[in-house]
């Protein structure tokens, strides 16, 4: 579960350096025969679950994230740094672990690259020519997106992203109250971003597999009405232990359900409502981790 993702890279034409941000983290998974009915003759058991700690964190050697910046001219590595910090494990001395990320970084004339993408909150630039950290700022949750960059009428030159939450990295570390509906923009001056210039935030509510046969998956779901139901739906094509450890709002677990539907989940509208009902109440924001 490593490498770049969707959010592509970033060129700076001047250096003739394309930026790309990795992830640095391993997943567990096998392949087994699928159930009498099931879509597919074979499933994936576990499903791409993380291979994470007990407290949510990657289990090999850090760093789990990187921005490395790549010589076009040559296809050298020019400079390459880890990227993002668990706040809670660099109160505990350790730095520069980086964190798993999600979205892409902007290149600009002016000799910086801008990145927010990272699983903890924190938008950043570094300088494009050595990959020196210059400036970071805090956000509402983190932004798994790329920012924009863009002129204003006053001539200034501002920097916006949409910071709404660590999406699919939701449950590496303590993402419990990462969650934000917010766009967060900074202006530019001689010295660098300055704070937000202006925030638009409206916060989300914080409310909101296997066959029934697997002792071990049916033990990490509550064992309240709905259970037999979730196990039905959601365990024909991959395990419940790959979302039983996430916490998500009503209308996220909604999305996720319809998602899960649409690639071939198979149910009444009554028992996909009641799937939706189980997963908000049992495994909401509020529940509290196992």
């Amino acid at each position: 579960m490593g490498g770049g993702n969707w959010g592509g890279v970033s060129f700076d034409p001047s250096l003739g350096y394309v930026f790309v941000n990795t992830t640095n983290m391993g997943g567990i998974g096998h392949l087994v025969a699928g159930t009498a009915g099931a879509p597919m003759a074979y499933r994936n058991q576990r499903a791409y679950e993380r291979f994470l700690d007990q407290d949510h964190y990657p289990c090999q050697k850090p760093p789990w994230g990187e921005l490395a910046a790549v010589n076009t001219k040559t296809g050298d590595v020019a400079w390459k740094v880890p990227l993002g910090n668990f706040d809670e494990l660099r109160a505990q001395g350790l730095e520069n672990t980086g964190t798993p990320n999600v979205g892409g970084s902007i290149a600009t004339a002016g000799g910086l690259v801008f990145i927010a993408a990272t699983n903890d909150s924190r938008m950043r630039a570094f300088e494009s020519s050595t990959g020196r950290e210059l400036w970071t700022a805090r956000l509402d949750a983190t932004g798994n997106a790329t920012p924009i960059t863009y002129l204003g009428r006053n001539g200034k030159q501002y920097v916006a992203i949409a910071a709404g939450g660590p999406a699919h990295l939701r449950n590496v570390g303590d993402m419990s109250s990462n969650s934000a509906d917010s766009i967060m923009v900074f202006a530019l001056d001689a010295d660098g971003p300055d704070q937000p210039a202006r925030d638009v935030t409206s916060r989300a509510p914080a409310d909101a597999g296997e066959s029934a046969a697997s002792d071990t998956a049916s033990a990490v779901l509550p064992d309240v009405e709905g259970k037999a139901l979730v196990m039905r739906i959601c365990g024909k094509c991959h395990g419940v232990e790959t979302f039983a450890q996430t916490r998500m709002s009503r209308q996220e677990w909604k999305l996720e359900v319809e998602g899960m539907v649409a690639r071939g989940a198979e149910g009444t509208k009554d028992e996909i409502r009641r799937v939706e009902d189980y997963l908000a109440k049992n495994l909401g924001h509020a529940a509290a981790r196992q």
